[in-house]
């Protein structure tokens, strides 16, 4: 889990909430039986995509972060690697939000 800055409409400040990273579609009713990943996207297929269209003409969040990992190819398997970032402070990482 992690904390996640939300709009609180009720009282109409910013509240942190631990939630679990994980992006469902508006569409989805039972988050159990959505099997398919959604921890990243590519820009160019955003508006092409149903998983991420409404949410990114729509819902958008900026999530920081110290740190992330992306995968590479290795013959047949797959290696994350640790991108370094030029700042040691959280920097911005643009996401769809469903809120």
């Amino acid at each position: 889990m992690q904390p996640v800055v939300v709009w609180d409409e009720q009282f109409g400040t910013r509240t942190l909430h631990m939630m679990f990273w994980r992006f469902l579609p508006r569409y989805v009713t039972d988050p159990k039986q959505f099997k398919l990943s959604t921890i990243n996207a590519k820009g160019e297929t955003l508006l092409s995509n149903q998983i991420w269209q409404d949410s990114f003409l729509k819902r958008r969040c900026l999530v920081p972060v110290d740190t992330f990992l992306e995968w590479r190819k290795d013959g047949k398997r797959r290696l994350p690697y640790r991108p370094v970032l030029c700042s040691s402070s959280p920097q911005p990482l643009a996401a769809p939000a469903l809120a």
